[in-house]
């Protein structure tokens, strides 16, 4: 059963599978009982601010969008396909970061608060530990370069700014590069949960491949290529 609502005119699809994830990655934690209540309520209030941030930045470029959630995170993704292919790689580029721009914010401002008020917040460490996690453990998390993650999204967006239209084509090979080392690097240091994300996400994902086919070649591309952000995952060592 899946529900819909909306929050500040933007449509939000939530299904079970969401939760489920929530849940499975609470206990692949060792959380358990009314911990791992809070921490599935955070981390799905966490990722609604994370795709709130991409929605309200298609807002401000006149592109109307719906978030919609599954078992790994969520992503945002525009109403009309034809209007955001029209944005430019810099408007891109801001949409793409406003997620975990967001999350970066509201992890600091948590962090600024609880350093003034130390003793009062200390019965409730372990919530605030968990907030901090899932804004900005998450945050970074995206912006690593991987594609199909905000970091490689913006990437090529960068990359298309800055070098123009065949610029994006750079930022895509460089992403499905970094995707590669990061997963060397990431089993190196045991890091397996990262690993998995840059393989499954980054190198086994014909998103990019096909993006990039249509970058190159762009007389094969049967129509707009789809755009949608915020794939944000859920986990990290």
């Amino acid at each position: 059963m899946t529900l819909k609502t909306s929050l500040h005119g933007v449509p939000i699809s939530v299904g079970p599978a969401i939760v489920a994830g929530l849940a499975v990655l609470g206990v692949l934690s060792r959380l358990s009982g009314a911990l791992l209540v809070v921490w599935v309520v955070l981390g799905f209030v966490a990722l609604l601010i994370h795709e709130m941030g991409h929605a309200l930045a298609f807002r401000h470029y006149g592109v109307a969008s719906s978030i919609s959630f599954w078992a790994l995170g969520g992503f945002t993704a525009p109403d009309d396909q034809e209007s955001a292919a029209r944005l430019s790689d810099r408007q891109l580029l801001v949409v793409t970061v406003a997620g975990p721009m967001v999350g970066l914010v509201v992890g600091l401002g948590t962090l600024v608060v609880g350093s003034v008020a130390r003793e009062p917040l200390w019965p409730m460490r372990m919530p605030i530990f968990l907030w901090l996690f899932v804004n900005l453990g998450w945050a970074v998390f995206n912006l690593m370069p991987v594609s199909s993650l905000d970091g490689g999204q913006a990437l090529e967006h960068l990359a298309g700014a800055v070098l123009g239209r065949p610029g994006r084509s750079i930022g895509l090979a460089l992403g499905l590069l970094a995707s590669g080392l990061i997963a060397v690097i990431a089993v190196q240091f045991g890091l397996l949960s990262v690993a998995f994300v840059a393989v499954v996400f980054g190198l086994f994902n014909p998103t990019p491949y096909l993006r990039l086919r249509a970058e190159i070649w762009p007389t094969r591309q049967s129509g707009p290529a789809t755009i949608r952000t915020g794939d944000q995952k859920l986990g990290g060592d």
